[in-house]
């Protein structure tokens, strides 16, 4: 069974001024992740995949799941959140989708997309055309500011 990965991010405070940061995976998240991670390392694009896992350690050092996974076979599925610093949801960002080692473009449909009155963003499912993939979304906030995780796209 597969939860929704709900990327939140929070406003703070950095070295260079405003930031976004994003709030650590639930155990519930975590365990799925992992679980993934398993699959592809065991998978036909193992290699792929292990290459994508270790540019998005580079990135986030510290995550223990630094790469999100969809897995489109098991219905994955993300939703993103900007809380602000006084934990209310914004609305007005965007998120958008680029490729990183030379992969296709678009691989969801209707990207890039704006919070609007839901204050959430949804990825529905990547293509299938699309899959063994590694992404970046580029989540920018209202204000300009900006935040990129990794994610890989899984069959």
């Amino acid at each position: 069974m597969s939860i929704p990965i709900q990327v939140v991010l929070r406003r703070g405070m950095g070295p260079n001024g405003p930031e976004l940061v994003q709030q650590p995976f639930t155990a519930a998240e975590r365990q799925q992740l992992q679980a993934r991670y398993a699959v592809l390392e065991a998978g036909p694009a193992a290699a792929s995949f292990k290459a994508a896992l270790a540019d998005a350690q580079q990135h986030h050092p510290t995550e223990p799941t630094p790469l999100i996974v969809l897995s489109r076979s098991n219905g994955d599925e993300m939703t993103w959140q900007i809380l602000d610093n006084n934990n209310q949801p914004e609305t007005g960002f965007t998120v958008s989708v680029h490729p990183v080692s030379g992969g296709p473009p678009d691989p969801l449909v209707n990207f890039p997309q704006t919070a609007k009155n839901t204050n959430i963003v949804r990825s529905g499912q990547p293509k299938a055309t699309h899959l063994n993939q590694h992404y970046k979304f580029r989540v920018v906030a209202s204000d300009k500011v900006e935040i990129d995780p990794d994610w890989y796209t899984g069959p």
